[in-house]
């Protein structure tokens, strides 16, 4: 499950490498639409929460309805779960439980996962860049919005092509990508990994309506 024939990294692939190396400014400075457009479709979409975001995501600009503190939040659920997922990537085969800890939830007994005060502090700390680069950088912000909302309306009008492929077996995706974003996805069957978004003080800066959802992995990062 390395990079793509071409040398290059999927998307996944890329996003986890980036928050491997902590190096969240390349996230939203990179040029690569496709790679952008996966960040808020498969990621931020579940800390926006999937309603919300099927209710807007091809009618309004991100700026509506997403939030610098949701960026954060789909950054800070990423991070806290890499190591679990590095292991993955790198050892198939290894036992789940034998995987690294989460870095900042602690839980155990199929009791939902709470936050620990170093995670909430990091929180603060990703909502400082994602409010800094929005304010920073409006024209960049412009354009990405732009291009995730022509996105969102093109795969609208390709929804019922895209389910009929699948009814007749078509594959949607090929190659690391699928296989990348499959791993991902099973790691939080049977949802003992969901993590809790437990107090109005974690994401209460922005008056976010969905600050007491629940998100996991499977959300973060589904095919």
């Amino acid at each position: 499950m390395g990079p793509r024939p071409n040398g290059r990294l999927g998307h996944a692939h890329l996003l986890l490498r980036l928050v491997w190396d902590g190096r969240y400014e390349e996230v939203h400075k990179s040029e690569d639409d496709a790679f952008l457009h996966f960040f808020y479709s498969k990621c931020v979409k579940h800390a926006v929460g999937r309603k919300k975001w099927n209710v807007h995501h091809d009618e309004l600009l991100l700026d509506r309805f997403v939030t610098y503190s949701d960026e954060a939040f789909a950054m800070l659920c990423i991070e806290n779960y890499i190591g679990k997922l590095m292991d993955e990537l790198r050892f198939p085969e290894m036992d789940k439980k034998s995987t690294r800890r989460t870095l900042y939830t602690e839980g155990s007994g199929g009791t939902k996962k709470e936050w620990t005060t170093d995670g909430v502090r990091r929180f603060v700390e990703l909502c400082q860049l994602c409010q800094r680069f929005r304010f920073e950088n409006g024209d960049r912000w412009g354009q990405i919005q732009e291009m995730v909302l022509k996105e969102e309306q093109s795969l609208r009008g390709n929804n019922n092509r895209k389910r009929k492929r699948v009814c007749d077996g078509e594959k949607e995706t090929s190659g690391s990508e699928l296989d990348v974003e499959s791993l991902l996805m099973a790691m939080s069957n049977g949802g003992s990994v969901m993590i809790q978004n437990r107090s109005a003080g974690v994401r209460g800066g922005d008056n976010n309506e969905s600050r007491n959802e629940t998100v996991g992995v499977q959300g973060l990062v589904e095919v």
